[in-house]
């Protein structure tokens, strides 16, 4: 009974460290970039391009408007301020988080930057936000200027540790998703109702062996004790360790592959969805299976 309850614990944890992060993703963290440009009130008027593709032309979420940069290429990130004397902050971002790889200031109104792609992207590939950010000091908090763009950087994802890794835990998420649903057909209901059988049938296994021995000749067999009604398994929800594991891995994963393949850029709100989603096919898709083995265990019982 400890041990039941204990276990019950354990998955309690798990799906509320689940939920944790899925509000976490959905958040903590910047928002997700939705603007080709922002400006905020008292920040230097800007505008500027991305290898030469103006920043108010495209969008910056649709995987249409990427911005296509090659292999062992630059991207060029050019900007033009209001301020004489500006601060330029470039970050790339996937999944609503942001990573820093400019910061630099310069003598006049125009900001020029370069990005070597192999030495920011050098684990994955496929589609990501810039995000150039204009301010008239070096403050991170003073009003600023920005424009946000997507690029698809190209190149093979399954030669690249992202790619290899996403498609390794889409495989493991899977296989753990078949192994909660085995566990579910071949446990045959709620624990309780195996106990019952297994109580019911060492009560009959004295009858089975002494109506053995009396077919060896010792004796006449002795009458079988009766069998009163045994109680119906009930169908309860199965809480299965490895079909919340898998179906969160094989979804995060999943979406990993599609944002490495240039299919769909990840915002923070999609990879909190996908967190969710997983968590919830975890215990649905094994809790589901489990309806066959409790109808196999009743129509055993009323035979």
């Amino acid at each position: 009974m400890m041990n039941r309850w204990k276990a019950r614990v354990r998955l309690l944890g798990m799906a509320s460290l689940s939920i944790f992060c899925a509000a976490f993703l959905l958040t903590m963290g910047p928002a997700d970039a939705k603007a080709t440009q922002i400006t905020t009130p008292g920040a230097p008027e800007c505008n500027g391009s991305l290898n030469g593709v103006g920043i108010t032309s495209v969008g910056s979420s649709s995987p249409g408007d990427a911005i296509s940069i090659p292999e062992h290429s630059d991207i060029n990130v050019k900007m033009h301020s209001s301020s004489p004397d500006g601060w330029l902050r470039v970050q790339l971002a996937v999944l609503g988080f942001r990573y820093t790889v400019v910061n630099q200031t310069a003598k006049g109104t125009d900001l020029n930057s370069s990005v070597p792609v192999d030495k920011y992207a050098k684990y994955g590939v496929g589609l990501y936000q810039v995000v150039a950010r204009v301010t008239a000091q070096n403050d991170p908090s003073a009003p600023a200027c920005q424009g946000i763009m997507l690029v698809k950087i190209a190149g093979n994802p399954m030669s690249t540790p992202a790619g290899e890794t996403a498609a390794a835990g889409v495989a493991i998420g899977l296989i753990s998703l078949a192994a909660a649903g085995a566990g579910a057909l071949a446990e045959g209901g709620s624990s309780k109702g195996l106990r019952k059988l297994g109580f019911c049938f060492f009560m009959t296994l004295p009858a089975i062996l002494l109506t053995g021995g009396a077919m060896a000749g010792v004796g006449s067999p002795p009458p079988a004790p009766p069998v009163g009604p045994q109680q119906r398994v009930k169908w309860r929800p199965r809480f299965s360790f490895l079909g919340i594991v898998g179906g969160m891995l094989a979804g995060m994963s999943g979406l990993i592959l599609l944002q490495q393949y240039s299919i769909l850029y990840p915002t923070r709100t999609v990879g909190g969805v996908v967190l969710i989603g997983g968590l919830v096919f975890g215990v649905a898709l094994p809790s589901l299976l489990r309806i066959f083995a409790v109808r196999r265990i009743n129509r055993r019982q009323d035979s």
